[in-house]
């Protein structure tokens, strides 16, 4: 079959040369989707949900803010970041922030994966359409030839039209089974999205916080309380 193959090649047949750009293409969608996914946003997102939630119960804002920086190469503290910045400059802004910054993270995790399986369908429809095509050649040569040459015509034209597919289905399998481990990280990443949303909503609106128990205490009110204490503290 790889004989077959490069022959076809070097005769620079059109179906085998489709099928081998499409695989590039695909190939290197599929890098930078695992590059992007599993390499730089590599994280223990459990790990960093319960130490961020336990700031945010204890109103450390800052201590939050701090934490979601060292983090800042990960999408979710940037994420974190931004909306506990919103917070501490414009407490009534951080809801539109949060909402805004799903918005945005969503669709960028999720780019390009529905690419993978159009142009894996593509390749192997090219395979299948380069065997129909060869068939054809070999029965209109059938034809031709008065069916003089025999068997050796027949496995010549036969090899030379099922080669276009196995290449194709190898393609396509190694398309689809990148394509699975990516849609499965995207599909745990945006989870994390949305866990964290609803847990920068839960404390840090007021109106969200009140009902879990946790009052939200503003960054100005927090100086406020830290200023009474201390005079309170001299005092004694």
């Amino acid at each position: 079959m790889w004989r077959q193959l490069v022959y076809e090649f070097q005769n620079l047949n059109p179906y085998i040369v489709i099928i081998l750009c499409l695989s590039v293409i695909g190939l290197v969608i599929l890098i930078e989707k695992i590059f992007s996914l599993a390499v730089t946003q590599r994280m223990n997102y459990r790990r960093f949900m319960v130490d961020l939630k336990t700031m945010l119960r204890a109103n450390d804002w800052e201590r939050a803010q701090r934490y979601c920086d060292e983090h800042k190469k990960n999408i979710l503290a940037v994420m974190g970041s931004k909306s506990l910045e919103s917070f501490l400059d414009k407490p009534s802004e951080a809801q539109h922030t949060i909402e805004e910054e799903t918005a945005a993270i969503i669709p960028m995790v999720e780019a390009r994966l529905s690419l993978l399986p159009a142009i894996a369908t593509t390749i192997l429809l090219t395979g299948v359409l380069a065997t129909i095509h060869g068939l054809w050649d070999i029965v209109y040569t059938a034809q031709e030839t008065g069916g003089t040459g025999g068997i050796s015509l027949l496995e010549l034209g036969l090899s030379r039209c099922l080669a276009p597919t196995a290449l194709a289905l190898g393609s396509c399998i190694f398309l689809y089974i990148g394509n699975f481990l990516c849609v499965s990280t995207a599909e745990r990443i945006v989870g994390s999205i949305q866990q964290l949303g609803l847990l920068l909503n839960n404390y840090l609106i007021p109106e969200n916080a009140a009902t879990q128990g946790t009052p939200v205490i503003g960054p100005e009110v927090s100086d406020q309380i830290a200023v009474k204490e201390s005079h309170e503290e001299e005092i004694i």
